[in-house]
């Protein structure tokens, strides 16, 4: 719980903020640097917004369907010359119009679309071509509403062909969200490798630093005993050899530890000499609760890959019902139907109407389009079809090599927890030994060879111990990351889900 707190800044910070500081004075604990490496992560940052790139262009699908409003509003004034038989007269027209309309298109592939629109009308004209009088007519009215239908019975008819961009932007989302996770999951992955290793290099140092300090006591023992006559030059010579040995192993295990340390501050982007891990060793004593026995094929099939592999599946296969649909014949239904009206502010009757209703118009009809000569499309769907099963094969091969790569990740972390019993107890064995060798040395019981041979097989002992620690711990996360636990170790999986959208 304590991991999944430190945690929580990833929320905002995978998008963009601070990362956080690495604890001054303090030790680094495996928590403060999985943090740090997911907010710094350029990686991790380019598999957020692809993910957000998905999401949007998904929801762009969603709203094409939402219906659009038009307007639309405009004046015309306009003269004309008419000739009457006394001359040429100037006749006048004024129109204000306007209107309305809505369009959306279905499902199914219905194109609908309704507009109403209304025009106002004034008008001075000569009705009597014997004569230039002019005659002022208006504001006469007039009103229209219509409503326009296009319905493929063939190509592009149903759900199927209409929704296949909202199923393939949707497909793309799943396949960004689940190579996110992956991505983040290896990071965490990397990052507590690292950190173990580092980890390692400081418990290898620290044993041969205390090698170096007891090699150079005995050396200075050794050495106190020839002045008094109690010890001979042999020994002593024996204890430099080992002092010196010592002394090169150190250097060894700092030029290592340097390494570790510098492994480490890179995905941390941090100066390699501030980075100190606990001391504390991993933590095994649940690891072989991680075990999938007989859940392997169920894990491997929720595999972040293979996840990705089935998006790739659920595009190729909506990119086929498209190649298919463009085979078929276009056949489009059209109609539209509509009821207008007109009326005069004048001596005119006004609002009646011949048999006191407006008048009706319809019309509708078949479009049919036939492609001349071969078609392409067909060829086109052969193709899809093709890298249908390609893509299917390549899940298949994807599920296969994840339920492989489980096997053998169980089959690592119980190897390394049986290494790590039998290193812990060959290394209190050892330790044993060299405390025994030493008071035996004391009382002139042993040799130098023999307390020198137990002290190296003693430090040996111990940094097996410590190597076999560190392999379980990497074998163990190795498996919770192919298994998808390694999100929930550090609470993350919930905080993927709630990323920005």
């Amino acid at each position: 719980m304590a991991e999944g707190l430190r945690l929580l800044v990833i929320l905002t910070a995978l998008a963009s903020a601070d990362p956080p500081t690495i604890p001054v004075g303090a030790p680094l604990q495996p928590a403060d640097a999985v943090a740090r490496a997911l907010v710094v992560s350029p990686g991790l940052r380019a598999s957020l917004h692809d993910l957000l790139a998905s999401k949007a262009a998904r929801v762009a699908q969603e709203r094409v369907r939402r219906p659009t409003f038009r307007a639309s509003a405009d004046g015309v004034g306009q003269e004309s010359f008419a000739a009457t038989a006394v001359g040429v007269v100037r006749n006048e027209s004024t129109q204000v119009q306007g209107g309305v309309g809505i369009d959306f298109l279905t499902d199914i592939g219905t194109t609908v679309s309704l507009e109403a629109s209304a025009r106002l009308e004034w008008r001075q004209v000569n009705r009597d071509p014997s004569t230039t009088m002019l005659f002022s007519i208006g504001p006469n009215y007039d009103a229209r509403l219509e409503l326009s239908l296009r319905q493929p019975l063939l190509r592009g008819a149903g759900s199927d062909v209409n929704l296949v961009e909202e199923r393939s932007a949707r497909a793309a989302e799943w396949r960004n969200v689940a190579a996110r996770e992956e991505a983040v999951s290896q990071a965490v992955l990397d990052v507590l490798s690292s950190y173990w290793e580092l980890w390692y290099a400081e418990r290898a140092r620290d044993v041969q630093s205390e090698g170096q300090r007891l090699a150079q006591q005995q050396r200075d023992e050794a050495r106190a005993k020839l002045d008094f006559g109690t010890g001979t030059e042999t020994d002593l010579l024996r204890f430099e050899s080992d002092l010196a040995s010592r002394r090169e192993a150190l250097r060894d295990a700092e030029q290592s530890l340097a390494s570790a340390r510098a492994a480490l501050a890179e995905p941390l982007a941090a100066a390699p000499n501030a980075l100190v891990v606990a001391s504390q060793p991993p933590h095994l004593a649940d690891a072989s609760a991680v075990r999938l026995d007989s859940r392997l094929v169920e894990v491997a099939g929720a595999s972040t890959s293979v996840r990705q592999l089935e998006a790739d599946v659920a595009s190729a296969r909506e990119s086929l019902r498209t190649a298919r649909d463009a085979t078929r014949l276009k056949l489009d239904l059209v109609a539209n139907v509509g009821v207008t009206a007109v009326w005069a502010d004048d001596a005119l009757p006004g609002f009646t109407l011949p048999d006191d209703r407006p008048a009706f118009f319809a019309n509708g009809g078949l479009e049919l389009e036939l492609p001349t000569g071969g078609s392409r499309f067909e060829a086109e769907a052969q193709a899809a079809e093709a890298r249908v099963a390609a893509a299917e094969a390549r899940r298949d091969a994807g599920q296969l090599e994840a339920v492989t790569a489980l096997r053998d990740a169980q089959a690592a972390l119980d190897a390394s927890l049986a290494k790590v019993r039998l290193a812990a107890r060959t290394a209190t064995v050892a330790e044993r030994l060299a405390g025994l060798e030493r008071q035996s040395l004391g009382l002139g019981t042993t040799t130098p060879v023999a307390l020198l041979d137990a002290q190296q097989e003693a430090r040996a002992a111990r940094l097996r111990h410590a190597r076999a620690q560190v392999d379980a711990a990497v074998a163990r996360h190795r498996l919770e990351h192919l298994s998808q636990r390694l999100l929930d170790r550090f609470s993350l999986r919930a905080h993927l889900e709630k990323a920005p959208r």
